[in-house]
Formats: C-alpha cells, sequence, structure tokens
C-alpha cells in the first residue's frame, strides 16, 4: 500500500487508549490515514486477555496506526507492523545489540552474537485489530530508561538503553510516531517483508514451547520453528510433521548453536 496522502497526528496527554480512541475516530467517520498518540494510557492492552501495557508519563511511544480504508486488509498484519517498527528502530542500535522478532507481535532486544544465551528483554509489543472494516495498529515502543512492558514475566528494555542514550528521532515521541508510521506503511507494499521478516525471527530452527490457540482453549505442544506462511501463521515441526498455528504464543525458546 503506498501512502500517497499525509497523516494527520492526534495527540493527547493522557486517555484510556489509543486504540480505543482510534476506534472512536473510525466511529465518527474519519476515512484516511491517522496516528493517535498519547503521554500515557489509563487503560492500555496486551494482545493476550488480561494483560496490561504499563507505561511511565512520557517514556514510551504509544499510538495506534489507523489505516485509510482498503479493499482488502494487508495479510500477516501484526508481522509486517513489527518488521516495520524494526526497521525503524535498527538503525540506532548499539554494536552490543541486536533486534528480533518474536511472533506475532513483539520486538525484542538480544545480545550480539557470541552471547546466545545473554539478555533477551522486551522493546515493542504490537496490537492489530479491525473497526467497521478499518485495520487499527496499535504500537508501544519504551523509549526512555523509566518505561515499563505491560507483559510483567518479561525483562523490559527501551531505546535508550541499547542506544547509548542517543534516541535520534525518538527524541521527539510526536515525530518518532509518524517515522514508525511511514515505516509500517512502507512495510505493506514491501513483496520482501517474509524474507526479512524470517532474518530476524528468534527462534528460527529452534526447538520452542508452543501455547496454540486463544483463552480458553489453550493446546501446549512443543516442536521446532520452521518459518512462517504468506499469510502470517506460524509453521511448527512436531510429532514428525509440520503443522500450521493462526494463533498462539511461542514460549522456552532452546535456541540452537
Amino acid at each position: 500500500m503506498q501512502n500517497s496522502r499525509e497523516i494527520k497526528l492526534f495527540h493527547y496527554e493522557a486517555i484510556d487508549s489509543t486504540m480505543e480512541a482510534a476506534r472512536r475516530l473510525v466511529a465518527e467517520g474519519f476515512d484516511d490515514i491517522a496516528v493517535i498518540r498519547a503521554d500515557t494510557q489509563i487503560a492500555g492492552r496486551g494482545r493476550v486477555p488480561g494483560r496490561r501495557w504499563q507505561d511511565a508519563p512520557g517514556a514510551s511511544l504509544l499510538m495506534t496506526l489507523v489505516l485509510p480504508p482498503l479493499a482488502t486488509l494487508p495479510s500477516a498484519l501484526p508481522l509486517r507492523a513489527g518488521l516495520g517498527v524494526l526497521s525503524c528502530i535498527k538503525p540506532l542500535v548499539s554494536e552490543r545489540f541486536r533486534l528480533a522478532l518474536k511472533w506475532p507481535n513483539d520486538v525484542l532486544v538480544l545480545p550480539s552474537r557470541g552471547d546466545e544465551h545473554g539478555l533477551v528483554a522486551k522493546l515493542s509489543g504490537i496490537l492489530c485489530e479491525t473497526v467497521q472494516g478499518r485495520a487499527l495498529v496499535g504500537i508501544g515502543i519504551n523509549v526512555r530508561k523509566a518505561s515499563s512492558a505491560g507483559v510483567l514475566d518479561r525483562q523490559a528494555i527501551s531505546i535508550e538503553d541499547i542506544t547509548n542514550g542517543d534516541l535520534g528521532v525518538f527524541g521527539s515521541l510526536d515525530e518518532a510516531a509518524l517515522q514508525v508510521a511511514e515505516s509500517v506503511l512502507g512495510v505493506f507494499s514491501y513483496e520482501g517483508w517474509q524474507h526479512e521478516y524470517l532474518a530476524h525471527f528468534w527462534g528460527l530452527g529452534s526447538w520452542v514451547e508452543f501455547s496454540a490457540g486463544r483463552p480458553p482453549e489453550i493446546l501446549k505442544v512443543q516442536g521446532v520453528l520452521e518459518g512462517i506462511t504468506e499469510d502470517g501463521a506460524l509453521i511448527l515441526s512436531h510429532d514428525g510433521e509440520s503443522r500450521v498455528y493462526h494463533a498462539g504464543e511461542v514460549e522456552n525458546v532452546q535456541l540452537i548453536q
């Protein structure tokens, strides 16, 4: 999808959540591209029910990108959005760290290669929803050290931590929101996105535990991460065959050296 129209930025100091604000905007008839950004959210949430995104006011980039009306929504929306976020941050990262994509919706920070058992921490989370045929891409990025991720069982890390304090465009959250939006929109028209995603896919070729499905119907399986399909589903090899999963969560990755 080419971004040929101006992105409208809506900024709030405090709001229930940027996703809910985006839903209200669509309900009011807004039919173009928009970014909703807030300094803090009172009711931010994650992809899994019951998980909250916690933030320190002004320390995180909290935004929802509202896509324009489309005849067909982009396939693998959360994965493409994650790749767009990663691409926007990657040029700032110091040589001590590298970025990875955890299926289907997190951007992780890993140590540089050669220290595979070092820190694995969450930098960004993504939540995609649709309303009235419109796609909404919620994005949370830990920018400053005061920020914290909503997934409480995973260590959080910030852009400030991994760039030696040089925030680049993320020094201005309004500018950062627009640049992230541009990067995500660009991935929607990028034919090579799947290959690029696999190049950053955390755990590819490794043995993992996987919680398939959505609560309350969860099936625990184990296997080797083989890749992703064109529509963004996970391919897991176990019990002698490859199986495709459209929902679930990757856990306990045992990296292959």
